[in-house]
């Protein structure tokens, strides 16, 4: 059995150091859909009918056009129709966030960005969980655009609260406002705080320092323009410190927060530009307590800026891959150019280039299961090379997931139990036994492949 054992661990080396299985398509019928630049798309279930609608906005056909916001209702398939009823504040240079503010259990709306006149706008919109939106009147939501949002219960009172980034109407000098929510959407701005003002970049509230309160990761340009990267860390009760993160400075760019070495913090990719102006991308390695140590300087992925990264599981393997859009240095003449890149995870924080798609810059995502078929497909909005130049993409994610067949012993999970069972009929002839999974008639190399794929995966 050792004679076995090892050549499985020699399998399981060889097939995480070259397998590479995310794969997508294009839709087939590709929805028509808003081809929005400097806007946002994010997907909700908006009439609770069980599958991912879409809600997005900003130009409508590129760089001279009015701006436009519009939801589309998916019929479960994937496909989407336009919902003309529902009337939403046009937008631009816009950020959009689906979250239930007023505890109603369905998802309310909120939004900013410029709109009709080049005036900031920020919109709180709740839903009656049927499709409907209405606009609530008397929001503190400072109006602003070129920002971003981010949701979640910073006081630990049970109702998610709003953080908001951007640039006023006051000559476009950057905000950062924090919103502690009452339980009913009625929202009191938090005075005295010590967050730094950015636009043009993200933010997020996430746990970083694993004492079980919501922490604030931002970045983006401050008042003067320079970028920035600040890490706010929570006592517990919406009460924020500034500390020292690791974490360079960055603007015109996105990050991902994940836990991609799967030791229960939350990691960071970052991309856009740099204080001194050069275009990077850098992976940054949480140690639990919100301190963080370069991992890599971006060997592995490409240099980029107006562009987003996002962490996903696509091919179900219970890891957390990578997307990643925007421009590269030098842009169209560049030697990456414009990008949508899928990096698949192979385990100690290696990634591989899984797949390539037409690229976006100044671009939008969302990601989701479209299609209610249990894999995540996206769709990325922005501007690109070639004809159309400005389009939204819709990406179908048509990766083979293997069958459940490794799990022998139907305790929901391949484990080393199950690999047991496999050796025991290794160079056997067989018929129709499952440790046969490829059922050529015997268990040989080739199903332990099958099986290594499947190895520590939750199988339903």
């Amino acid at each position: 059995m050792r004679t076995f054992i090892g050549l499985f661990s020699c399998l399981i080396a060889f097939a995480s150091a070259t397998a590479q299985n995310i794969d997508f398509d294009s839709a087939d019928p590709e929805p028509v859909l808003l081809g929005a630049l400097f806007g946002d798309l994010e997907f909700s279930d908006t009439d609770d009918d069980g599958d991912m609608d879409l809600f997005l906005c900003g130009r409508e056909d590129g760089w001279t056009s009015s701006a436009k916001s519009t939801f589309y209702l998916n019929d479960g398939s994937g496909n989407f129709t336009e919902d003309t009823g529902v009337v939403i504040e046009a937008l631009q240079s816009a950020a959009a966030g689906f979250k239930d503010l007023d505890g109603d259990g369905d998802e309310d709306l909120l939004v900013t960005g410029m709109k009709q006149g080049s005036l900031p706008f920020a919109g709180l919109y709740l839903s009656d969980g049927q499709g409907g939106f209405s606009l609530l009147a008397n929001t503190p939501f400072e109006p602003c655009l070129s920002g971003d949002i981010a949701f979640g219960d910073v006081d630990g009172d049970g109702d998610e609260d709003v953080f908001l980034t951007g640039l006023d109407g006051a000559g476009g000098s950057p905000i950062a406002h924090l919103y502690l929510n009452g339980g009913a959407a009625d929202f009191t701005e938090v005075d005295g705080t010590v967050f730094q003002a950015s636009s043009d970049g993200s933010v997020e509230l996430s746990d970083m320092d694993g004492d079980g309160d919501l922490d604030l990761l931002s970045m983006g340009a401050d008042i003067n323009g320079e970028a920035l990267t600040s890490l706010y860390l929570n006592n517990g009760s919406a009460v924020y410190s500034l500390v020292t993160s690791g974490i360079a400075d960055f603007n015109s760019g996105d990050f991902a927060l994940g836990d991609l070495d799967n030791d229960g913090d939350k990691d960071v990719l970052i991309s856009g530009q740099h204080g001194d102006g050069a275009i990077i991308t850098e992976m940054y390695l949480n140690d639990g307590a919100g301190a963080f140590t370069l991992f890599s300087d971006g060997e592995s992925f490409p240099y980029l800026f107006v562009g987003k990264n996002d962490f996903a599981d696509f091919d179900n393997d219970d890891d957390l891959d990578i997307i990643m859009t925007g421009s590269a240095t030098g842009g169209l003449g560049g030697e990456v150019g414009i990008i949508t890149k899928i990096y698949e995870n192979q385990g100690a924080n290696l990634f591989i280039e899984a797949d390539s798609l037409t690229g976006s810059y100044f671009s939008s995502l969302a990601i989701g299961d479209m299609n209610g078929d249990g894999l995540l497909d996206f769709i990325v909005s922005g501007t690109t090379v070639g004809t159309p130049t400005f389009k939204t993409w819709v990406y179908v994610n048509s990766t083979e997931i293997a069958p459940c067949l490794a799990d022998f012993t139907n305790d929901g999970l391949v484990n080393v139990d199950d690999f047991l069972i496999l050796n025991s009929f290794f160079g056997d002839p067989c018929n129709a036994c499952p440790a046969d999974m490829n059922a050529d008639g015997e268990v040989d190399v080739e199903d332990f492949l099958l099986f290594n794929s499947a190895f520590g995966v939750p199988c339903d």
